[in-house]
């Protein structure tokens, strides 16, 4: 066999240069694109450990967490009970995202427990962004987060969600269009009632999905994406400027024995 001559070379370099260039873009988006789908079905399984609480709690949602900066459910109403499969709870695409994110670095605070393994504790809104309360726009969500600033740390999150649970006629609160009009009506007002979705923060690549955005769980089970949007419409909540400085830009602060 003879020997490749250098502009040949060259040749093989440069056409394996231009296939790279096509498609390792469409790579990376597909890479992207199952990560996002996962994500999904992460809320999906959220909608359904919600469900089998609200069906055993009067139809009301778990409390949210207490812990400051941590815009999560209280783990304490939710695990082991009703979620049993804590990976749900890390977003794949997220940059955040490593083996063992939920685990115990100690046990200073919790004598006993084994130490690299999952603790509800541990358990923050790095992910996923869960406010207990019935919000549809960024102001409605400025008031919670100065309400629950103003307050003594740990007061937060006990019995404060407000989001109805299912369609029942007597369930949402009287002042809804649920209430008012019907279960038609009430499936419809659920359907755009945010109640779980990705974290996105203000800063450049502090997101969990490129093109910069949020999959958002509605009340009534379903799951869409909405992209990110930095002039705060009323219509892109919770994917925006505004719901990102509030909830996205928050630094939980668990438990010492949670921290690197």
């Amino acid at each position: 066999m003879r020997n490749m001559r250098l502009w040949e070379l060259l040749v093989v370099i440069g056409v394996l240069g231009v296939l790279a260039v096509v498609f390792l873009p469409a790579l990376a988006r597909s890479r992207e694109s199952a990560r996002r789908s996962s994500c999904q079905n992460n809320l999906k399984q959220m909608g359904l450990v919600f469900r089998m609480y609200t069906n055993e709690s009067r139809g009301l949602y778990p409390p949210a967490s207490g812990v400051p900066g941590n815009w999560m459910v209280d783990m304490a109403f939710v695990y082991p009970e009703y979620l049993t499969e804590p990976a749900i709870l890390a977003c794949p695409s997220s940059p955040y995202n490593r083996p063992g994110v939920f685990a115990l670095r100690d046990n200073f605070e919790h004598p006993g427990a084994q130490i690299g393994s999952f603790h509800p504790d541990c358990v923050t809104s790095l992910f996923y962004v869960y406010t207990g309360y019935e919000l549809l726009r960024d102001e409605q969500a400025r008031a919670l987060a100065d309400a629950r600033g103003a307050l003594p740390d740990g007061w937060y999150g006990v019995a404060d969600i407000e989001v109805p649970a299912t369609e029942m006629d007597d369930t949402p609160p009287p002042d809804t269009p649920a209430r008012q009009n019907g279960p038609a009506a009430a499936a419809t007002y659920l359907s755009h009632v945010p109640t779980v979705w990705d974290r996105t923060g203000t800063v450049p690549g502090d997101t969990n999905h490129v093109p910069a955005g949020s999959n958002v769980l509605y009340a009534d089970g379903h799951v869409a994406f909405r992209r990110y949007s930095y002039y705060n419409a009323p219509e892109d909540f919770p994917a925006t400027r505004v719901a990102a400085e509030l909830f996205g830009d928050s630094a939980p602060q668990p438990s010492r024995d949670c921290q690197e």
